[in-house]
Protein backbone atom coordinates (compact mmCIF):
# COMPACT_ATOMS: atom_id res chain seq x y z
CA UNK A 1 0.00 0.00 0.00
CA UNK A 2 1.00 3.50 -0.71
CA UNK A 3 1.68 5.72 2.21
CA UNK A 4 -0.13 8.67 0.60
CA UNK A 5 -3.14 6.53 -0.13
CA UNK A 6 -2.94 4.61 3.07
CA UNK A 7 -4.13 7.48 5.12
CA UNK A 8 -6.22 9.57 2.75
CA UNK A 9 -8.67 10.07 5.46
CA UNK A 10 -5.90 11.18 7.79
CA UNK A 11 -4.69 13.87 5.38
CA UNK A 12 -8.18 15.22 5.02
CA UNK A 13 -8.72 15.21 8.76
CA UNK A 14 -5.35 16.91 9.33
CA UNK A 15 -6.15 19.57 6.74
CA UNK A 16 -9.52 20.25 8.35
CA UNK A 17 -7.93 20.37 11.79
CA UNK A 18 -5.24 22.80 10.56
CA UNK A 19 -7.93 24.99 8.96
CA UNK A 20 -9.94 24.89 12.15
CA UNK A 21 -6.89 25.78 14.28
CA UNK A 22 -6.02 28.61 11.85
CA UNK A 23 -9.52 30.03 12.30
CA UNK A 24 -9.21 29.76 16.09
CA UNK A 25 -5.80 31.47 16.04
CA UNK A 26 -7.18 34.22 13.76
CA UNK A 27 -10.16 34.68 16.06
CA UNK A 28 -7.91 34.78 19.17
CA UNK A 29 -5.60 37.32 17.51
CA UNK A 30 -8.58 39.47 16.56
CA UNK A 31 -9.99 39.25 20.09
CA UNK A 32 -6.57 40.05 21.53
CA UNK A 33 -6.24 43.14 19.32
CA UNK A 34 -9.79 44.22 20.25
CA UNK A 35 -8.99 43.70 23.93
CA UNK A 36 -5.80 45.73 23.63
CA UNK A 37 -7.68 48.60 21.94
CA UNK A 38 -10.39 48.40 24.59
CA UNK A 39 -7.74 48.31 27.33
CA UNK A 40 -6.03 51.41 25.90
CA UNK A 41 -9.38 53.18 25.60
CA UNK A 42 -10.24 52.29 29.20
CA UNK A 43 -6.83 53.45 30.42
CA UNK A 44 -7.29 56.74 28.58
CA UNK A 45 -10.78 57.19 30.06
CA UNK A 46 -9.50 56.37 33.55
CA UNK A 47 -6.68 58.90 33.17
CA UNK A 48 -9.20 61.52 32.09
CA UNK A 49 -11.45 60.67 35.03
CA UNK A 50 -8.51 60.85 37.41
CA UNK A 51 -7.46 64.20 35.92
CA UNK A 52 -11.02 65.51 36.38
CA UNK A 53 -11.20 64.20 39.94
CA UNK A 54 -7.80 65.68 40.77
CA UNK A 55 -8.84 69.00 39.20
CA UNK A 56 -12.11 69.06 41.15
CA UNK A 57 -10.33 68.12 44.37
CA UNK A 58 -7.73 70.81 43.75
CA UNK A 59 -10.47 73.38 43.19
CA UNK A 60 -12.26 72.27 46.36
CA UNK A 61 -9.02 72.57 48.31
CA UNK A 62 -8.50 76.09 46.93
CA UNK A 63 -12.07 77.06 47.81
CA UNK A 64 -11.76 75.61 51.30
CA UNK A 65 -8.43 77.38 51.77
CA UNK A 66 -10.02 80.69 50.78
CA UNK A 67 -12.98 80.03 53.07
CA UNK A 68 -10.62 79.17 55.91
CA UNK A 69 -8.67 82.38 55.34
CA UNK A 70 -11.94 84.35 55.33
CA UNK A 71 -13.06 82.70 58.56
CA UNK A 72 -9.71 83.40 60.20
CA UNK A 73 -10.04 87.02 59.11
CA UNK A 74 -13.57 87.14 60.55
CA UNK A 75 -12.34 85.67 63.83
CA UNK A 76 -9.54 88.25 63.93
CA UNK A 77 -12.03 91.03 63.20
CA UNK A 78 -14.35 89.78 65.93
CA UNK A 79 -11.45 89.65 68.39
CA UNK A 80 -10.39 93.17 67.43
CA UNK A 81 -13.97 94.38 67.78
CA UNK A 82 -14.21 92.84 71.25
CA UNK A 83 -10.95 94.51 72.23
CA UNK A 84 -12.22 97.83 70.92
CA UNK A 85 -15.52 97.38 72.76
CA UNK A 86 -13.66 96.66 76.00
CA UNK A 87 -11.42 99.67 75.44
CA UNK A 88 -14.50 101.79 74.69
CA UNK A 89 -16.21 100.61 77.90
CA UNK A 90 -13.14 101.44 79.97
CA UNK A 91 -12.82 104.86 78.35
CA UNK A 92 -16.53 105.48 78.89
CA UNK A 93 -16.24 104.50 82.55
CA UNK A 94 -13.22 106.76 82.94
CA UNK A 95 -15.09 109.61 81.26
CA UNK A 96 -18.11 109.12 83.51
CA UNK A 97 -15.84 109.13 86.56
CA UNK A 98 -14.17 112.30 85.26
CA UNK A 99 -17.57 113.92 84.64
CA UNK A 100 -18.65 113.07 88.20
CA UNK A 101 -15.41 114.52 89.55
CA UNK A 102 -15.88 117.69 87.49
CA UNK A 103 -19.51 117.99 88.67
CA UNK A 104 -18.45 117.68 92.30
CA UNK A 105 -15.69 120.21 91.76
CA UNK A 106 -18.14 122.53 90.04
CA UNK A 107 -20.64 122.17 92.91
CA UNK A 108 -17.90 122.91 95.44
CA UNK A 109 -16.85 125.99 93.46
CA UNK A 110 -20.46 127.02 92.98
CA UNK A 111 -21.16 126.68 96.69
CA UNK A 112 -17.97 128.54 97.59
CA UNK A 113 -18.77 131.28 95.08
CA UNK A 114 -22.38 131.43 96.27
CA UNK A 115 -21.29 131.73 99.89
CA UNK A 116 -18.72 134.33 98.96
CA UNK A 117 -21.26 136.42 97.08
CA UNK A 118 -23.83 135.99 99.81
CA UNK A 119 -21.31 137.34 102.31
CA UNK A 120 -20.53 140.21 99.97
CA UNK A 121 -24.25 140.81 99.49
CA UNK A 122 -24.81 140.85 103.25
CA UNK A 123 -21.84 143.18 103.65
CA UNK A 124 -23.12 145.45 100.88
CA UNK A 125 -26.63 145.41 102.36
CA UNK A 126 -25.19 146.42 105.73
CA UNK A 127 -23.13 149.15 104.05
CA UNK A 128 -26.20 150.28 102.15
CA UNK A 129 -28.25 150.28 105.32
CA UNK A 130 -25.51 152.21 107.12
CA UNK A 131 -25.18 154.58 104.21
CA UNK A 132 -28.97 155.15 104.19
CA UNK A 133 -28.94 155.66 107.90
CA UNK A 134 -26.04 158.08 107.61
CA UNK A 135 -27.70 159.80 104.68
CA UNK A 136 -30.94 160.21 106.65
CA UNK A 137 -28.97 161.42 109.64
CA UNK A 138 -27.08 163.86 107.51
CA UNK A 139 -30.30 165.02 105.96
CA UNK A 140 -31.83 165.61 109.34
CA UNK A 141 -28.67 167.34 110.50
CA UNK A 142 -28.65 169.36 107.35
CA UNK A 143 -32.21 170.56 107.88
Amino acid sequence: MDKGNAFPDLNLKMSKKIAQLTKVIYQLNTENEDNQVEKQTMQKMHRQELDEIVGEASQKVKNLTKELANRKEQINCIAQMEQLENKHKKEKENCLIEIQRIKKEFLVRENATSESYQLKLITLEKELSNTKTNALKNEEDFK
